[in-house]
């Protein structure tokens, strides 16, 4: 991950998903713009592609992983 990662944040509930970019990073955080909020909100790395039960779920992710989970790209 680098500054201007493109992100998705998927909510769950039928909430629309989140669109945005990495600004900034620490040797622990990332800090994403999203489209829908005000500023940078902060995740810790560990919670990055992560999702519920393994998978893609609810959770943030690069939009790479979100696209293709299996690693498998067209």
């Amino acid at each position: 991950m680098k500054v201007g990662t493109e992100m998705i944040g998927d909510w769950g509930a039928m909430i629309p998903l989140s669109y945005g970019k990495i600004t900034k990073f620490d040797l622990f955080d990332v800090f994403i713009a999203w489209d829908d909020m005000p500023g940078s909100v902060r995740y810790k790395y560990s919670d990055i592609n992560v999702g519920q039960g393994g998978g893609v779920g609810i959770g943030v992710y690069t939009k790479e992983f979100y696209m293709f989970p299996d690693g498998v790209t067209k």
